[in-house]
């Protein structure tokens, strides 16, 4: 959970993340990972040879930090 914050629309937010340390969401995160590459290898080929490149969008904008702020407890 974390700390309410102040959006630059100046209203209040209170974010919610997964819990990134919970055994649930990282059997689920590695199945995905796991899974991908078998998901890509069905596609057709006409729709695998678009494909330029994949990008993981952790954040909650799309940035490389999935939280913002201090993790409360």
């Amino acid at each position: 959970m974390m700390s309410e914050r102040i959006t630059p629309t100046r209203k209040k937010q209170k974010p919610a993340y997964p819990h990134y340390f919970s055994p649930r969401y990282q059997e689920i995160l590695h199945h995905t990972v796991r899974s991908f590459p078998d998901y890509i290898a069905r596609l057709p080929a006409d729709r695998k040879n678009r494909i330029i490149f994949i990008q993981v969008a952790e954040g909650s904008t799309g940035d490389g930090q999935p939280c913002k702020g201090l993790p409360r407890a």
